[in-house]
C-alpha cells in the first residue's frame, strides 16, 4: 500500500486536514492509498483543533481519532511522497532527512495558509485550499497509474 505522508508544523490543523481530506477522497475512489501526518514542531498526542475536525468534515473526512506526532526520520522513511504545507516547512524537513529530497515537495504552488487560532470560517478557507490542492494530486496520480 502506497503510503502519503503530510507535514505542517504543530500536526493540528493542516497537516491533520489533509490527512483526513485525502484518506476520504482516496476511499471514495477505491484506491490502495493511505495518508499519515506529523508535524515539525508537534506536541505528541495532540488533537486536532475543534475547528479542523469542522473544516475537515465538510470533505468527508472524520479526524476523531487524529493525535498529533512529531516528525522522525523514520516516518519520512516510511512514505512514498511527503507534501509539506510550506517552503519553509519543505527547508527544514530536509534538514533533518537530507537523504528524502527526491520524494519531499510543497502539497501546492504557494505555501497553505495557516488558520491557527482562525475561526471556523478560516479554517474551512485552508481545508478549501487543501482540497483544492489533493484534487490536483490525485489527479495526477491516477494519470500515473
Amino acid at each position: 500500500m502506497k503510503t502519503i505522508l503530510f507535514v505542517c508544523t504543530g500536526n493540528t490543523c493542516r497537516s491533520a486536514m489533509a490527512e483526513g481530506i485525502y484518506n476520504a477522497m482516496a476511499k471514495a475512489q477505491h484506491w490502495n492509498v493511505r495518508a499519515i501526518s506529523c508535524g515539525i514542531a508537534a506536541f505528541s498526542g495532540d488533537p486536532p483543533t475543534p475547528q479542523a475536525a469542522v473544516a475537515a468534515r465538510r470533505y468527508g473526512a472524520d479526524l476523531t481519532g487524529h493525535r498529533a506526532r512529531p516528525l522522525t526520520w523514520h516516518i519520512v522513511e516510511e512514505a512514498d511522497a511527503v507534501y509539506c504545507m510550506t517552503q519553509q516547512q519543505k527547508a527544514a524537513l530536509l534538514k533533518v532527512v537530507p537523504d528524502a529530497a527526491g520524494k519531499v515537495f510543497c502539497l501546492a504552488e504557494g505555501d497553505i495558509s495557516d488558520p491557527f487560532g482562525g475561526s471556523v470560517a478560516v479554517y474551512e478557507k485552508t481545508a478549501a485550499e487543501i482540497a483544492d490542492a489533493l484534487v490536483r494530486l490525485l489527479s495526477q496520480e491516477e494519470m500515473g497509474k
